[in-house]
Order: C-alpha cells, then sequence, then structure tokens
C-alpha cells in the first residue's frame, strides 16, 4: 500500500494512475492564493494530493474552515474514489469534494447547475497530462493520465476555464517548459493574461524542466517571474523549503 504521510494529512496512491510527484507537491505549495478564494477546483485530482495541500494552505489563511470549497473531478473511476478516500480522512473532508467525471462531462453539468455545483470557481488548478504526441506508456490508465494526445490537454483546460472561472478568478498549472510559448499563446488568445511564470529547475546548473504558469482575465504586460531550484547541495534549497517546509515530515 502506498500512503505518503505528511505533516497534516496522509495520501494514499494505490490506485490512482498518477502517484504523488514533485509536479503535484510543487503545484500545491507554489500556486498562488488568496484568502478571498472561496470556491476552487481541481482538474485531474489523481489521489488528491494538490487539493488537500491547498486546502491546508487556505485554513491557514481563513479563520472559518468552512468559507471554502474545493472540487475535485478525475476521468478515472479508481482515482476518484481513492481522493474521496484521502480527503474524508483529513480534517477538511467537509470543504473537499471528488466527482468522477471527464472535463467536458463536467462543463454539462456546471451549464446545467446540476447537484448544486457552483458555476463559477475562484481558482482552477491542475496538473494537467502531458508528453504531447509522446510514446504511450503500455498500461492504458497511465498513458491516458499522462499523454495529451490521448487524454486532457492544457488547451481543454483554458477553454474551460475561460467560460468558468469568475471574473477575479485564476488558473494555475504546472508543465513541461517546453510548452510554455504554446501554453501562453494560446491563454493569450482566449483571453487570458499570464500573471506569474515559476520556472522550476532540478539542479542550478541544468536549464528549467517544469513551468507552473499561472492566469487571469486582467491584462499584464510585465507577469512576475521566478526561477526556483529545487535540490542544493546536501537537500532541498531554502528557496524550495520555503515553499514546502509546511509540508513535508522532514523539514
Amino acid at each position: 500500500m502506498g500512503i505518503f504521510r505528511f505533516k497534516q494529512f496522509s495520501v494514499k496512491d494505490d490506485v490512482s494512475a498518477m502517484k504523488v510527484g514533485t509536479d503535484a507537491v510543487m503545484l500545491g505549495g507554489v500556486m498562488t492564493l488568496s484568502s478571498e478564494d472561496r470556491t476552487l477546483l481541481d482538474v485531474g485530482t489523481g489521489s488528491g494530493i494538490i487539493s488537500l495541500m491547498v486546502a491546508q494552505r487556505l485554513s491557514v489563511m481563513k479563520s472559518d474552515v468552512q468559507s471554502f470549497f474545493i472540487d475535485a473531478i478525475d476521468v478515472d473511476s479508481g482515482a476518484a474514489v481513492e481522493a474521496a478516500e484521502n480527503f474524508s480522512a483529513s480534517k477538511w473532508g467537509d470543504s473537499l469534494r471528488s466527482i468522477h467525471s471527464s472535463l467536458e462531462d463536467y462543463s454539462e453539468l456546471l451549464r446545467r447547475r446540476d447537484f448544486g455545483l457552483v458555476c463559477k470557481y475562484d481558482v482552477i488548478f491542475s496538473n494537467p497530462p502531458y508528453f504531447d504526441f509522446s510514446l504511450q506508456s503500455p498500461d492504458a490508465r497511465r498513458a491516458a493520465a499522462r499523454n495529451s494526445d490521448v487524454g486532457l490537454s492544457y488547451r481543454e483546460i483554458i477553454d474551460f476555464a475561460v467560460e468558468f472561472l469568475s471574473d477575479r478568478g485564476r488558473l494555475s498549472l504546472v508543465l513541461p517548459s517546453s510548452v510554455e510559448g504554446d501554453l501562453i499563446g494560446y491563454a493569450l488568445s482566449r483571453g487570458l493574461s499570464p500573471f506569474r511564470i515559476v520556472r522550476a529547475r532540478s539542479v542550478a546548473c541544468k536549464a528549467p524542466v517544469r513551468i507552473i504558469a499561472e492566469f487571469s482575465f486582467a491584462h499584464n504586460d510585465s507577469p512576475e517571474e521566478l526561477l526556483l531550484t529545487i535540490n542544493g547541495e546536501g537537500g532541498y534549497t531554502s528557496e524550495y523549503t520555503e515553499f514546502v517546509r509546511d509540508f513535508y515530515l522532514n523539514l
């Protein structure tokens, strides 16, 4: 049984096609959050790790834990069930909801306002599939989770966000650095402007391999840019530790 224990919660990821990893933890710790955020959506939640990190961060910002609600969707039924179990075992269970749905089907539910769903979100976040047109994993579920040519693409998430973000809403994505130009170009074409770009590299001597790109409807000619190095001599760098110290047990 794969159980990852963090300072304030644990995550089981036996069933989820995508396991707990650096990309998810980085997005959960680095993405922009505000005490005013009330409705949030996790697209492709997997085990629910990012939603749990976001819930922990928001609970510190807010005096009332019931003042925010996170919907978390996943097209894989096993992942949705596992995320629900992880949510219910946490102290924020009443503020987290796992939903088995594709993004396309969820869009229709929102348009009809089924099941008491909100119609707009203050924050949409995702660690989406990547490696466009890459070789697919032999395992179909893992392939669908990792390849945007067989599963969900960031373009679909951007299109969804344009329709279902609130006026002051934000979209936060973690993706390979190689797609940065296309990602920002497509977002701009759909009316979303980057306000923060975090470029992450494993060590100082290497080029960034991941970006956390954050968008809003507000036009921004000079988005905040941050170069984040994860590992240094003897462990995590101090800059990365600042983002994850509230989560990892050994920090």
